[in-house]
Order: C-alpha cells, then sequence, then structure tokens
C-alpha cells in the first residue's frame, strides 16, 4: 500500500508540476481522466472495495481515485480490473461476478488523462515470478537460480516473454492515442 501512495504522489506531482505556480483559477487542468489497468491499478483488498465494479475489486482508496481527486478532475472513469491484461483494453474481461466490458469504451475524444498500469498478466510473467522464484532461492543463495530455471535452449524465456508484452503495451498506448488524442498518458508500473 505504501508503494501504491508513493506511485500516486509522484504521478501527482509529475502533473501538478505541469501547471503554472500562479494559477488562481480553480480549474483542473484535466477535465476528464480515464484509468485503465490491472490489480495494479485496481488495488484489491485496500479498503475499501467498490462492490460494484463486477468482481473487477477496485478499491475506493486506489490511485487513480486518490489522482483525480489531488487533480479536482471533473469527470473520472476507473475501469480497471484485477486480472486484466492487455487484451483486455479491447476485449471483455471475465470476473467471478460478470463480465467487465473491454477498458477503452471508456475512452473518449476529450479524455485529457489516461493511466496505464497493464501488462503484469500477459504470459503469466508476473505470476510466474512471483510463484517460482523466491523456492529457488534457498537452492542457490548468491546466484541466479530464477534466470537459470527460465533459461531454455540459451533462451531467457521470461525476458522473451517481457518483450511480447512490450509489443503489446506499445500497441495498447496507440490505440489510446487513436481514441483520445488530445490526452496525456501515464504509464504507470
Amino acid at each position: 500500500m505504501k508503494l501504491r501512495r508513493l506511485v500516486a504522489a509522484c504521478a501527482s506531482l509529475v502533473l501538478l508540476g505541469t501547471l503554472p505556480v500562479a494559477q488562481a483559477d480553480p480549474t483542473p487542468a484535466f477535465r476528464n481522466y480515464v484509468a485503465l489497468g490491472d490489480s495494479y491499478t485496481s488495488a484489491p483488498l485496500v479498503p475499501l472495495p467498490d462492490l460494484l465494479s463486477l468482481g473487477c475489486v477496485r478499491s475506493y482508496s486506489n490511485y487513480p481515485k486518490m489522482l483525480a481527486a489531488a487533480l479536482r478532475v471533473r469527470h473520472f472513469t476507473d475501469v480497471s480490473c484485477g486480472g486484466a491484461d492487455t487484451t483486455n483494453m479491447t476485449q471483455p474481461q471475465s470476473t467471478p461476478l460478470g463480465t467487465a466490458a473491454p477498458q477503452f469504451d471508456a475512452l473518449t475524444p476529450d479524455t485529457g488523462l489516461v493511466t496505464l498500469g497493464n501488462g503484469g498478466n500477459d504470459f503469466g510473467v508476473f505470476g510466474d515470478i512471483v510463484g517460482t522464484c523466491p523456492g529457488l532461492r534457498a537452492s542457490d543463495p548468491t546466484g541466479a537460480p530464477c534466470k537459470a530455471h527460465f533459461t531454455v535452449d540459451g533462451v531467457d524465456t521470461l525476458k522473451a516473454r517481457l518483450a511480447q508484452t512490450q509489443v503489446r503495451i506499445t500497441a495498447v498506448v496507440q490505440g489510446i492515442k487513436q481514441r483520445s488524442p488530445k490526452a496525456t498518458i501515464l504509464l504507470v508500473g
């Protein structure tokens, strides 16, 4: 949770840093803000959960909501969803409580700010890292047992999957630009 607050604070400072210092007008810098992403954005288990988020387990205290409040945006839409991968930007996502619409459906030509935190669920990268690597540490505490485990025939398969994810994220950013050409896009990791 501390990391989420740090990310929110950094994003707020970056965005607020773009405003003139002597700005007396309370007009928000961004009228329309859309938050896209996976569980790192939706923040499941961070109190209080939005029970109407169709199983996406969005928190009322996630960084997009904190950022929207800090920036005083006029229209805020959070469509982040736990378990989402980059395909769920353009395709519906099945959740335990229903189907979430494609996240890009929230984008409009007048969207001024988009945050994107996504990619960890693509190709099983995050799950493989957290599910495999900690258990390998004891076998070789001074070496690189995780890298050795994921290297097959001299190819670091984990690194290859990260490169595939990068291609997908690049396509997602291009899709955001097409749908919301004037938007400031922040990639949040």
